[in-house]
């Protein structure tokens, strides 16, 4: 599991729960997986863990990115992104 799964997945929930107006049917997947890590765009020394997180809303599903700081304790969060996933 990613270093910050655990971090990820609790701030999964809030950003689940943010986005679909405190929906009381929010449920957030069981584990985290890491992505390919990537440049901080403000410092190209500086790599960005990317854990991803899938989160439920009745028949809806929700992809969420974290960007986390790489190297420290505890995981320092520094972006998020959320997207439906679905066909319109």
């Amino acid at each position: 599991p990613p270093r910050c799964g655990d971090a990820a997945r609790a701030q999964a929930a809030k950003l689940l729960a943010l986005h679909v107006e405190h929906d009381s049917r929010v449920e957030v997947a069981p584990s985290a997986t890491a992505r390919p890590s990537m440049r901080n765009p403000a410092d190209a020394t500086q790599r960005l863990e990317v854990v991803e997180v899938w989160g439920y809303v009745a028949k809806g599903q929700y992809r969420m990115r974290f960007l986390y700081i790489g190297g420290y304790s505890p995981c320092t969060l520094v972006g998020q992104e959320i997207l439906e996933y679905g066909r319109f």
